[in-house]
């Protein structure tokens, strides 16, 4: 499961939670210190007991055969609202729970000013500097884009850093994994400040905090889900191969999942 896709869960564990259900959490161990750092219990695999109910995404239905599951289906095709609200409403009428009093919005990590400080510290940030993220990579273009249609984009999101850098005299950091650096030859000189393979997941998240980390540039990927959560404003190329019908509802129901969101997306296009 995305990384991105896995802040969706924690609306629906507030649910839980509200409902008063023994609620424990289990997830991508780089997503252990967000959910850890909102208050929830983390556990191990080897702590789940025989008779515990799982609660997971149909994705994992091979993994889980033969489990006690509760099964969430996180399908676009149907969507009329945020995505988020829409699985709030469908687990709220199946368990005849009240899912009013919950906010649909993920919780985001509040950090004080001397976290911050370390963080900006850590990644050789300037006080005196305003930054935008720019992030040219993708994992899961394969399932539906072409080479070319990916490297046109990539061509895109690097012509509008270009332009984006000049008009507002900001600088560029440049987020990815070690693997995303050590296959990309290329040489990109709009960016001021390289931490591809740097940063981890909680980075990300001290980074959107940052009064001086203005905004994101990139694909709808989990940095993008980040800056949202912290009201930053976000331009996107939202990633190829899928038809226009598919794109609408993305933009309209899944890039922000979730409603009473300010409007701080600008999709880019090739």
């Amino acid at each position: 499961i995305h990384f991105g896709d896995s802040l969706w869960f924690e609306p629906i564990v507030r649910l839980f939670e509200a409902a008063n259900y023994d609620l424990l959490i289990y997830c991508n161990p780089q997503m252990e210190l967000y959910f850890r750092s909102l208050g929830y219990k983390i556990i191990a695999k080897k702590d789940i007991a025989m008779d515990d109910i799982l609660i997971a995404r149909t994705e994992l239905a091979f993994h889980l055969r033969w489990q006690n599951v509760f099964w969430l289906y996180f399908d676009y095709a149907g969507l009329t609202l945020p995505l988020i609200d829409t699985m709030l409403s469908s687990v709220s009428t199946f368990l005849h729970l009240d899912w009013h009093n919950i906010t649909p919005k993920p919780q985001k990590i509040e950090f004080t000013q001397s976290e911050k400080e370390v963080v900006a510290n850590k990644l050789k940030l300037s006080a005196t500097k305003t930054y935008a993220i720019f992030s040219n990579y993708i994992d899961s273009h394969k399932f539906a884009s072409s080479n070319n249609d990916l490297c046109q984009d990539i061509i895109t999101l690097s012509n509008y850093g270009k332009r984006y850098k000049s008009e507002k005299n900001i600088e560029l950091i440049h987020t990815g994994s070690s693997t995303d650096k050590s296959i990309d030859k290329a040489k990109y000189e709009i960016i001021d400040l390289d931490l591809r393979g740097v940063t981890n997941i909680f980075d990300m998240f001290a980074l959107a905090s940052l009064d001086n980390v203005v905004d994101y540039i990139g694909f709808d990927t989990f940095p993008m889900h980040v800056f949202n959560l912290y009201d930053k404003t976000c331009y996107v190329m939202l990633r190829p191969g899928f038809s226009d019908d598919y794109n609408t509802i993305v933009k309209n129901y899944v890039v922000i999942p979730f409603s009473l969101a300010m409007a701080k997306i600008i999709f880019l296009s090739s």
